[in-house]
């Protein structure tokens, strides 16, 4: 048995919790690097490759964004795409936090839905003739209505990634100080008036060493008192 600070374990137990900690932080930090770097790719589209496609004429911001389509299909960033979104939800489900399920949502409905239902649509461009007579007017409707899709997916990929890093911050923070904890002076919690009736209680503070053995810092008390101070 080891002293976990709060609760006794068994060694197996321990090696059980320490695996799905080992899970839910690679999990996380997965999804938040992922995340980041979906918003990332998102963010500029958003801000200026379109702006910069706006400035070319219609015919020839149609044959970038057509070939732009058809590159990105195979390219690494849609395998990213897709595969966060169950990796996610596996750090959601290992986590069971409120904000990390939020966090797995928020970036499913962004690369699924919003996506498929927003921005993918709008891709009938790519069967546009960029010399066709209506060339500028298909333009116009396909930038206005893409990048505002576009943007809102943007900020849903952000959120998400803040929402993943939080939780990573926090199951650090508390893996530190579970690595560190402080000791135990042994000063007993009770009130003064029941402070000698209490269990673990002593006038001399003493400590827990990390096997769980208390070692004094002032005089042993007696066999029949330790018994009868342990047995409470």
């Amino acid at each position: 048995y080891v002293w976990s600070g709060a609760a006794v374990v068994t060694m197996g137990g321990e090696s059980v919790v320490a695996t799905n900690e080992l899970a839910t932080q690679a999990t996380l930090l997965f999804s938040s690097v992922a995340s980041a770097t979906i918003a990332g790719v998102c963010y500029t589209f958003a801000t200026f490759v379109m702006q910069s496609l706006d400035t070319l004429e219609p015919a020839e911001a149609i044959r970038a964004m057509q070939a732009i389509n058809i590159t990105i299909i195979g390219s690494a960033t849609i395998a990213l795409w897709f595969a966060t979104v169950p990796i996610s939800i596996c750090a959601a489900a290992l986590r069971g936090t409120p904000l990390s399920i939020i966090s797995a949502i928020v970036y499913g409905v962004g690369a699924v839905f919003v996506t498929g239902l927003g921005n993918v649509p709008l891709n009938e461009l790519a069967d546009t003739n960029p010399t066709a007579p209506g060339a500028q007017e298909a333009w116009d409707k396909y930038y206005s209505r893409w990048n505002r899709w576009n943007i809102v997916r943007t900020l849903m990929f952000l959120a998400a990634a803040f929402g993943f890093v939080l939780e990573k911050g926090v199951i650090a923070e508390r893996t530190t100080h579970t690595a560190h904890p402080r000791p135990w002076s042994g000063r007993c919690p009770l009130p003064p008036a029941r402070a000698h009736k209490g269990t673990l209680c002593s006038s001399a503070p003493f400590v827990v060493s990390s096997r769980g053995a208390a070692l004094s810092s002032g005089p042993h008390p007696s066999p029949n008192q330790s018994q009868r101070e342990f047995s409470g």
